[in-house]
């Protein structure tokens, strides 16, 4: 069992008919129920959204902003849900303070402005 959590700790990655799959220890419960995709369970996109406000707060990686735009603009969820989904996966934290370093583009370099025009709606 230690091995399978010190593994969990660890990003590991693999490849499944070109799909790229990723294993990572995060603490966090979901809000969604998981999904099953080509035999695989995977978070909601739902979540994954919530995981990439999270992110941007803990990191600066320009596919957090890119992935969250593109999840935003599909599905275009309402920005006071997200906002209280947001503060009951995370407990203590500040979807402000985490809102804002997402949106903190300078951060990530060059950003298509559709990215930046798409997360500016969760003003």
């Amino acid at each position: 069992m230690e091995k399978l959590l010190e593994l969990a700790k660890k990003i590991q990655s693999l490849f499944k008919d070109f799909y790229r799959v990723s294993f990572l220890f995060f603490p966090f419960k979901n809000i969604l129920p998981l999904e099953k995709f080509e035999g695989i369970k995977k978070a909601s996109d739902y979540d994954i959204f919530l995981n990439k406000i999270y992110s941007a707060g803990r990191r600066v990686d320009p596919k957090d902003p890119f992935d969250a735009a593109f999840l935003y603009k599909i599905y275009n969820w309402n920005k006071d849900k997200v906002e209280q989904d947001f503060t009951l996966k995370f407990p203590n934290e500040s979807y402000k303070l985490y809102l804002g370093a997402l949106l903190n583009f300078e951060d990530y370099g060059d950003l298509p402005s559709w990215v930046k025009k798409t997360l500016l709606k969760l003003l």
